[in-house]
């Protein structure tokens, strides 16, 4: 049988990440495994996101909806710990929001490690530790409700594989690992697929501030803005969907 390749490390905030051996890779920081999270995908990403799709809603020409069909899409690419999904979760709780939050993950943990990651505790939110419990034991390749604001679809693809609809994601949280580690996953083809799945004015978040993925999102279309970043990490960046 071949070695476990997941190992349990805490990080700088006293929360878990995981190292990852087949491609010597953390799935977050070790500054800080919430505190990252929180920062690039919460407070830029879906904080922004929800002001954006605000303002394009508001802007949409008047036309018959079926009553509270309007949600918030969100695309994520790695799910890996369920850090960014249970966080989100969290906020589309306290703020009432609808999310259809969809999550591409081609090496799902195994439970005898997500088990033991100890999110709900030092994030303050182990009236929440349940439902990250729930966002792990539904079943992939289908859309499960995890609360009433709260809608998850985990697919088990390779993202290559993937092509979602046009024009229909608000959001994206861009969580591969490095591009030294998975290059072909930062190219100028995969971000134009990104960029077209896009609604107008919808927003990709992402750790990296590499030159060549800044290059990579700007060939594709996108407006991009470098942000500062979360401790141990100076920058990183937000592109928009301009066309």
């Amino acid at each position: 049988m071949d070695p476990f390749p997941w190992t349990l490390v805490r990080t700088a905030d006293g929360s878990d990440t995981i190292h990852d051996e087949t491609v010597n890779q953390h799935y977050h920081s070790t500054f800080g495994a919430i505190g990252e999270s929180r920062h690039i995908f919460i407070e830029q990403g879906f904080l922004k996101g929800m002001e954006q799709f605000a303002a394009h809603e508001s802007r949409a020409p008047a036309c018959p909806k079926p009553t509270g069909n309007t949600a918030l899409q969100i695309l994520e690419i790695g799910f890996g710990t369920g850090l960014n999904a249970w966080l989100t979760l969290i906020e589309a709780e306290k703020r009432s929001t609808r999310v259809h939050y969809h999550s591409i993950e081609s090496r799902p943990l195994p439970e005898e490690i997500w088990r033991r990651l100890n999110y709900p505790e030092k994030a303050g939110e182990e009236r929440f530790s349940r439902k990250f419990n729930t966002i792990h034991e539904c079943p992939w390749d289908q859309p499960v409700a995890i609360s009433d604001h709260f809608i998850l679809h985990k697919i088990k693809t390779r993202f290559e594989e993937f092509t979602p609809d046009e024009a229909s994601l608000h959001l994206i949280y861009f969580d591969a690992f490095d591009p030294e580690a998975q290059p072909e996953m930062w190219t100028t083809s995969l971000f134009t697929k990104l960029f077209h799945a896009l609604s107008p004015d919808g927003v990709l978040v992402t750790y990296s501030s590499k030159g060549i993925v800044k290059r990579a999102l700007r060939a594709s279309g996108f407006r991009v803005e470098r942000l500062p970043g979360p401790p141990g990490k100076r920058h990183m960046l937000r592109a928009t969907c301009v066309g």
